[in-house]
């Protein structure tokens, strides 16, 4: 769903875009009235609508719904590709479950997944300065590029049967630790 593109049309009532205009639009938006929203924590509103339209990034054509369109749509600054602008809700995604925690830069930090949210969220730990990042992924090529992307340590999780199975295996990887933190 992550995709961007050119304005093709604008419906009624829609103000700030423009036909031609280059934009992202993410593919959800809160409601901001709810409990959780009122907290900020909107990823679990209750009213949490999201665009079964945009989960077709492959696409000539999205129709994106008007909630989206006021929250969630954004114009591309020039000289940002549309693939750049694409990525930037993992990327904001990563920020956001990094910044929710409170971590030492000498922790030692598990993701668990190295599709693009994962492979993101490492990027953005080792760019803070963490070093002791342990990827877990069921896919070889994913956790060579999470080695790529600041990873100290992978785990093939097919290679274990059971959570405990798995679990020591992160410790052994990380020298014995267990994870502090785990994305």
């Amino acid at each position: 769903h992550e995709a961007s593109g050119v304005v093709y049309a604008v419906g009624e009532g829609v103000t700030g875009f423009k036909v031609g205009d280059r934009v992202v639009a993410h593919n959800s938006a809160s409601c901001g009235t709810c409990y959780y929203c009122k907290k900020g924590q909107e990823s679990m509103c209750v009213d949490l609508i999201q665009n079964q339209f945009t989960n077709g990034a492959y696409a000539e054509y999205q129709l994106i719904p008007e909630r989206i369109v006021k929250l969630n749509t954004f114009h591309i600054p020039e000289g940002m590709s549309y693939k750049q602008a694409a990525l930037l809700e993992p990327l904001a995604c990563a920020l956001y479950g990094t910044e929710m925690t409170n971590f030492d830069l000498g922790d030692y930090v598990c993701v668990n997944g190295c599709g693009p949210i994962g492979l993101i969220c490492i990027a953005v730990l080792h760019t803070m300065g963490v070093h002791n990042i342990c990827a877990v992924d069921g896919n070889e090529q994913r956790l060579e590029f999470a080695k790529r992307m600041g990873a100290t340590t992978t785990v093939n999780f097919m290679n274990f049967k059971g959570v405990e199975a798995l679990t020591e295996a992160v410790k052994e990887a990380q020298g014995g630790h267990l994870a502090d933190f785990a994305f």
